[in-house]
């Protein structure tokens, strides 16, 4: 592969990194309005004292609400923090139970609380509309940097290919650059290295020989042409890959392309838990294991998990 080309793969960013970053400053705003920090804090002093937590289960169990400890959301982990909301709301004593019917209540009094009911729901709403547009902006701070491997690798999906941004509506200047962009990507890190191959494989053979193999070339470059134009695929469950490979006597410089491209992990939590995953491989005892060692091992346990997984 071209070293230009390595070095432009090498930037992309984590994609759950990025969601995660953008979520964030969502609950940052939403803190702020609905004061979450509060229920944290609250949750926290529960969890540090033993006697809470026991004071807690059992007006669980008065209630007849399930015994379930508080969750404290971590910042690496953008849905921890809806996890908390819901999970204080199912241990929530439900004080309705114990309370007895009002029926000297008159229709002014439930007026004015539906009243009020509906001012605070509408605040909410405005909340949560303000907080998500923090968090569309955050996102397209990101998304404007985004490295044209994602573009590349939805034209190399069968499934999807340009008619995904034809039904997204991205506008036809925006589709004739992303096209004219995976063609000029294509050209000079694929297709020209067929004509290098064969230029050196045919200098000494018959010019009838290099005619042939300049035939070849010419085929090899319009593969992204004749890939286009074919329908696309069917099939949510479909392998991008396994089609390449199915298919790689038809685009033989394509598929390696589709090859560098679809393989890339959209997020670096694989790479990120391999590296937790290592201290038990390496230990006190174990400490002496060469890279490639290492390397194999780590690999065979990945392996050997997808085989039993699928």
């Amino acid at each position: 592969m071209d070293k230009t080309l390595e070095k432009c793969l090498a930037l992309l960013r984590c994609f759950a990194h990025t969601i995660n970053i953008s979520v964030q400053e969502f609950l940052k705003y939403l803190d702020q309005e609905l004061s979450l920090s509060q229920l944290r804090q609250l949750l926290n002093k529960i969890r540090a004292s033993t006697q809470r937590c026991e004071k807690l289960s059992l007006a669980c169990k008065n209630n007849n609400i399930d015994d379930l400890k508080p969750i404290i959301d971590v910042l690496t982990r953008w849905n921890s923090t809806c996890e908390m909301i819901s999970r204080a709301l199912l241990i929530k004593p439900n004080e309705e139970v114990n309370e007895e019917n009002d029926e000297e209540n008159d229709d002014e009094d439930d007026d004015e609380n539906d009243d009020e009911n509906d001012d605070e729901n509408i605040q909410i709403e405005k909340s949560i509309k303000k907080a998500a547009k923090y968090c569309k902006d955050k996102l397209l701070k990101y998304y404007v940097k985004t490295n044209n491997a994602y573009s590349i690798a939805v034209i190399l999906d069968p499934r999807l290919k340009i008619q995904y941004f034809k039904d997204e509506e991205w506008g036809d200047d925006l589709i004739n650059e992303i096209n004219q962009n995976f063609v000029n990507i294509f050209n000079s890190n694929y297709a020209t290295t067929s004509l290098n191959s064969n230029i050196s494989s045919t200098s000494k053979e018959k010019s009838v020989m290099s005619r042939v193999f300049k035939h070849r070339y010419v085929e090899n470059v319009d593969e992204f042409k004749t890939y286009i134009a074919l329908p696309t695929v069917s099939g949510e469950t479909l392998d991008p890959l396994e089609w390449w490979r199915i298919n790689e006597t038809q685009y033989p410089q394509l598929s390696k392309m589709a090859h560098n491209y679809l393989a890339i992990p959209a997020t670096s939590v694989p790479s990120e838990q391999c590296f937790s995953i290592l201290k038990n491989l390496i230990t006190n005892n174990r400490n002496r294991l060469i890279g490639k060692t290492v390397k194999i091992s780590m690999c065979l346990k990945s392996w050997n998990y997808l085989l039993n997984n699928e």
